[in-house]
């Protein structure tokens, strides 16, 4: 995936070696202006603090997925979450409900997708369901491809945040993005997924 970026670079010395173009300033990133501070060192930087303000599924669905969600295991800006089911139990389905929530009732909420290992008709199905922005690799992809599309995603979320926006990315599987992180390592004693 490739981003737009502007920037101003210095006039050539005179008599120099021509080198590669290099912006000295840059001026903007995706069409919007960059701050002094680098946004990832922002984001990374930051302090971490308890999950706030809640972020209410139901009241952008009629799921009763999504209302159980918000009952039992309810989700707050900055919070990480898990679902752990076994294969064929319905979690894509929670995760499309999910997204299909937040963007109703939480449009300024950057949504993305990432899709690791699935079949391509899963991904096409996602993204045509989901109003994410969905990055995907698929089953016929290799390690180092699904490894590449999970960093880029990562990347993006983490300058969206610096920059202030509000983020989400639902990942689907973090299973399998273990096991292609851990199957591109060089050593011997690698472990599973059940192992994990």
């Amino acid at each position: 995936m490739t981003r737009k970026t502007l920037g101003l670079t210095r006039k050539p010395v005179k008599d120099a070696k021509p080198v590669a173009e290099a912006a000295d300033v840059m001026v903007g990133v995706e069409g919007e202006r960059v701050r002094e501070a680098d946004p990832q060192k922002r984001f990374l930087n930051g302090v971490a603090i308890n999950p706030a303000p809640a972020i209410r599924l139901e009241s952008g669905s009629e799921k009763l997925t999504v209302r159980a969600m918000d009952l039992i295991t309810p989700i707050g800006m900055g919070q990480r979450g898990l679902i752990v089911a076994p294969p064929g139990s319905g979690k894509s389905t929670v995760l499309k409900d999910i997204c299909r929530a937040v963007e109703k009732a939480y449009p300024e909420i950057k949504l993305y997708a990432l899709l690791i290992d699935e079949r391509p008709e899963e991904v096409t199905d996602f993204r045509r369901s989901v109003p994410a922005e969905v990055h995907a690799s698929s089953s016929d992809e290799s390690y180092a491809h699904h490894v590449r599309v999970a960093d880029e995603l990562l990347d993006i979320a983490r300058q969206q945040a610096g920059e202030g926006h509000n983020v989400m990315i639902v990942i689907d599987s973090l299973t399998r993005l273990a096991r292609v992180h851990n199957a591109g390592q060089k050593s011997g004693g690698r472990t599973m997924s059940g192992g994990i």
